[in-house]
């Protein structure tokens, strides 16, 4: 990007924007509870909730 002429600072700038919104978004799904066990199955292999094998 420098060679189309955009300079350092501007980089910069967009890194650290780009990193702080990265950063926010980890930190939400971290503290997201996980899931009750028997939900987590619901239209993970298709369009239909997947079924208990056991």
């Amino acid at each position: 990007m420098v060679r189309l002429g955009v300079n350092e600072s501007k980089l910069s700038k967009m890194e650290a924007e780009e990193q702080a919104l990265v950063d926010a978004a980890r930190k939400e799904m971290e503290e997201t509870a996980w899931p009750e066990g028997n939900s987590v199955t619901k239209g993970v292999t298709s369009l239909h909730d997947a079924k208990n094998s056991f």
